[in-house]
């Protein structure tokens, strides 16, 4: 899609393999697609190029086994992958120089063990948020860290308890969308201050329940598309602008459920 214009999504190309539970980042040049289960689980890194559309291309690996459902967030130099099946649950931070290709080095360490984590990134700061935590870890918990040095996250604040919801953010505002939400799948939204630490705020409701949607941002606007709410798949694509709190609204339609 076009972030900046509505209408439906078109296809960009295709993946090397059918799997689920892939994380994704990127820059304004190149998105990164990670890991993820065939069912086996996969430690490889794809890149496409943004501006052109295209099959992704072998970028390099995160270490061996890493695995599905785990999170990933970026600057504009850097891409973040933590936590996920590695491949029992981990609480492991990697990264890699988008603009080189080459595999993933050790970051640091979440402050629990976790998987199907929402994350999202502002310039300088990444945020791993909510997700199956191990103890003392709590779904509510938001972690933090600075993307440009090298460390072990720490407590940004709280949310309402949920895993498998997605994120995504401007410069300034981070936003987490859908998953289950007290065990059942839901459709809020709630958003936090980057430069801040905090608890999240309410944002308002995406237009249908989601579990594991995908989601992306401009500066402008966040779209949420994608996810199930068993027996459902839907097509729908939802938007907000980010400035302003309220419901999300149709954007248009995927390409296939």
């Amino acid at each position: 899609i076009n972030i900046s214009t509505k209408g439906n999504a078109v296809v960009f190309g295709t993946s090397s393999l059918a799997r689920n539970g892939t994380a994704g980042c990127s820059n304004a040049t190149r998105g990164l697609l990670v890991g993820g289960a065939t069912p086996s689980k996969l430690n490889n890194i794809e890149y496409i190029t943004m501006a052109s559309s295209g099959n992704p291309i072998d970028f390099g690996d995160v270490a061996a086994n890493y695995g599905s459902e785990m999170s990933a967030c970026a600057s504009s130099t850097r891409g973040l992958f933590g936590g996920g099946y590695f491949p029992s649950r981990s609480n492991a931070i990697q990264y890699v120089e988008i603009s080189t290709l080459g595999d993933a080095a050790d970051f640091g360490d979440l402050t629990s063990i976790m998987v199907s984590v929402a994350a999202l990134s502002s310039p300088t700061r990444g945020i791993f948020w909510g997700g199956y935590r191990t103890s003392p870890g709590s779904m509510r918990d938001i972690d933090m860290v600075t993307i440009a040095s090298k460390g072990n996250s720490v407590d940004f604040g709280e949310a309402v308890q949920r895993g498998r919801s997605t994120g995504c953010s401007n410069t300034t505002r981070g936003m987490v969308g859908g998953g289950r939400e007290g065990g059942i799948v839901g459709k809020s939204i709630e958003y936090i201050t980057i430069a801040s630490t905090g608890n999240a705020i309410y944002f308002g409701d995406l237009t249908v329940k989601r579990n594991m949607p995908g989601a992306c941002s401009s500066q402008t606007r966040a779209v949420w598309m994608g996810g199930y709410d068993n027996p459902v798949y839907p097509r729908t694509i939802d938007y907000v602008e980010i400035a302003t709190q309220g419901n999300a609204v149709d954007f248009g339609e995927e390409t296939q459920a």
